[in-house]
């Protein structure tokens, strides 16, 4: 079977993540949703671990069971992707690894740690994002020209006090969660 596996901080899950979940889920047989507890190359720390599991189960309780929220990651300690395709390697060991990944996220990905493990192990599916180009065109990658997103969990965060603003970015239940735990305040 083909595994697919979509990692992120989601701090918070936004529109763009619930649209490329959508998009996958409504392709595939299994898709795994993996917060971080911590990104390595970020420096902020996120929101917890648990509020951000959270806002994701709400964000997806309406789509149909084809999607798993994985919490390998939280153990209170930054891990690395290629920890989490170790991880993913173990557990299934008869799928074929699929991650997917935002074009910015991937033009980065030489700067991973071990990346040459991730890339000789999974496939890749690359969503394009406004204002990216592909520049790593050596690995062979199936880019998603199909979606397209222009929000990011950054800019939630920076106009956190601009609620209509940022209501427009979030599913309504997340925005709800986010205003009654009165995070990123």
């Amino acid at each position: 079977m083909n595994l697919y596996f979509y990692g992120g901080s989601f701090d918070p899950p936004h529109l763009g993540h619930k649209k490329i979940i959508s998009y996958f889920s409504n392709r595939l047989d299994k898709l795994l949703v993996i917060p971080t507890y911590q990104s390595p190359k970020k420096l902020d720390k996120p929101e917890s671990f648990l509020h951000r599991k959270n806002m994701l189960e709400i964000m997806l309780s309406n789509f149909k069971q084809n999607y798993e929220i994985v919490d390998f990651e939280n153990k209170n300690k930054v891990r690395y992707t290629f920890e989490t395709v170790e991880f993913l390697k173990n557990k299934y060991p008869e799928d074929t690894l699929n991650m997917i990944l935002g074009l910015d996220q991937f033009n980065l990905i030489d700067s991973w740690k071990n990346h040459e493990y991730i890339l000789s192990n999974i496939n890749l599916s690359i969503i394009s994002r406004p204002g990216y180009t592909l520049d790593n065109v050596s690995t062979s990658i199936k880019l998603i020209n199909d979606i397209h997103i222009d929000i990011s969990s950054q800019d939630i965060k920076n106009n956190i006090n601009d609620l209509e603003r940022i209501k427009s970015m979030l599913d309504e239940n997340v925005f709800n969660y986010i205003i009654k735990n009165k995070l990123y305040i």
